[in-house]
């Protein structure tokens, strides 16, 4: 496949092995059945001490939601599992003409921190998690 050459040359160029593409196949269908079960599947193949990189770009929203989850749930429940970079890559169409389309990737891995300090926050019973919150985003 096509992702699998780029991989490969990706690899190649920083002088690493090529990591395993390892495909799991989903449904089509938006039963919340189906993305529980994408969920599950996912969270299979994660393991202690990974670290985890995930695209949200691809497919539908409550598919990029379970992607997200389950990085989140290798980083709480796994041994030493690291979150590197979440991202979202974003076509801009300013017209029909696709020539002229172009996109742009964004880093949302401190948004995913973010939820995970007011689930800590919430978790500890912090009176004024606000309060907290607003010091963290003055750094």
């Amino acid at each position: 496949s096509v992702l699998e050459q780029q991989l490969q040359a990706l690899a190649d160029h920083c002088g690493i092995p090529c990591p395993e593409l390892v495909t799991v196949e989903i449904p089509e269908d938006e039963a919340v059945a189906t993305h529980a079960a994408t969920f599950r599947k996912l969270i299979d193949h994660l393991d202690d001490d990974d670290e985890l990189f995930a695209c949200l770009t691809f497919g539908t929203k409550p598919l990029s939601e379970a992607v997200r989850m389950a990085v989140q749930y290798a980083y709480r429940v796994k041994r030493n599992a690291s979150i590197s970079c979440i991202v979202y890559g974003q076509i801009i169409r300013p017209d029909d003409d696709r020539t002229h389309w172009y996109g742009r990737v964004h880093d949302e891995t401190a948004l995913l921190r973010l939820d995970e300090i007011v689930r800590l926050l919430a978790d500890q019973g912090v009176e004024n998690p606000g309060a907290v919150l607003d010091t963290l985003m003055a750094l």
